[in-house]
């Protein structure tokens, strides 16, 4: 038996005691933000209702920290169903301990740089589980020398290329891309604003034409789910599959329940879908219970290459709009309607 409770406990009291040791300064550029435990174990239990309900799960954390994902993997998932676990930390200062803390558990735990570290040749040995909080370090606190190897690393695993403005992070999930088995589950805790920004394009290309997204949930900018870090975040979930034409991603807003006693219910969710000529825009919808804002951010669609068939949707749309009513219950026209993502609910 690994002792989860205890080994939890004890990481949580090395996540402060470490956090403390460092200057705000100091991890701000290293883009140091903890998960905290509650997140982290409701999207591993978003990541288990994906996966089949037998057989093993290889998992990787790309950017571990002290573990927190790796905890909360052990608590969703039975010990017999996980095959291997990898966790890279570039950062001895956590990853010392965290090696320390979970020794004698399935953890290969990796002290080194993952955007350097060469990718499993056999399909056999790659991940079919990735969930990560990647280090939130701006292009600006990046040399000209790292962009260059970074941008040449992304494009090799991945075809994507991204601009010299990406943040790491972006670079973290083109480069994971070559780690992934077939048909493996990627979930992703990012900052948000990779959907509104130039440099976010080629990210949100690769969402939509390379694997198939199957939700991303935004959380409120007004409840930021760091206590360090003033970043709004969403939670990016994909397969390593190409995507299917017709079906339609949205993006859901709501407030995830930090401490016991917070309400776990949406703040609003966008009901309206939006078709746009690339996929990646953004465009008001209709809230549940609010008017309508146009900072809501509406699907990533990869349906809408067809200029006919794109106005067809909107009319169609619109027309379901009107029928809906106050319920604002609209799915997209011709597409499978999808779930909602809840945190906090099994």
């Amino acid at each position: 038996m690994w002792d989860i409770a205890s080994r939890e406990q004890r990481r949580l009291e090395l996540q402060d005691a470490l956090d403390s040791a460092k200057s705000q300064a100091e991890r701000n550029k290293l883009g140091q933000f903890a998960t905290p435990i509650n997140l982290a174990t409701d999207i591993l239990r978003l990541a288990k209702s994906y996966l089949p309900r037998t057989g093993a799960v290889r998992f990787l954390d790309p950017a571990l920290g002290t573990g927190s994902f790796y905890s909360a993997l052990l608590r969703c998932f039975s010990e017999h169903r996980i095959k291997s676990a990898v966790g890279y930390e570039i950062d001895p200062h956590y990853g010392n301990e965290a090696m320390k803390l979970w020794r004698e558990t399935p953890l290969e735990f990796m002290l080194g740089d993952f955007t350097e570290a060469l990718p499993p040749v056999k399909e056999v040995d790659k991940a079919n589980l990735i969930v990560c909080n990647p280090p939130y370090v701006r292009h600006h606190h990046l040399g000209i020398e790292v962009k260059q190897r970074l941008r040449r690393a992304s494009a090799d695993a991945s075809s994507v290329c991204l601009n010299g403005l990406a943040g790491l992070y972006c670079h973290f999930v083109c480069l994971t891309h070559a780690w992934m088995a077939r048909n493996a589950l990627a979930i992703w805790l990012i900052p948000s604003e990779f959907m509104a920004v130039n440099y976010g394009k080629p990210l949100k290309e690769y969402l939509r034409d390379r694997v198939t997204l199957l939700r991303i949930h935004r959380f409120d900018p007004d409840n930021v789910q760091f206590d360090d870090a003033l970043v709004s975040s969403a939670v990016v979930c994909f397969r390593n599959t190409p995507p299917v034409t017709g079906t339609c991603c949205r993006i859901h807003i709501r407030r995830f329940a930090r401490r016991a006693g917070e309400s776990q219910e949406p703040d609003a969710h966008c009901s309206l879908p939006g078709i746009e000529v690339d996929g990646i825009g953004v465009r008001a919808g209709q809230l549940r219970g609010r008017k309508s804002q146009a900072k809501v951010v509406g699907p990533f669609c990869n349906q809408t290459r067809d200029c006919d068939r794109r106005k067809q949707v909107l009319r169609a749309s619109s027309n379901k709009s009107q029928e809906a009513g106050d319920s604002g219950q609209v799915p997209a026209a011709n597409t499978p309607e999808p779930a909602l993502l809840a945190y906090g609910r099994d």
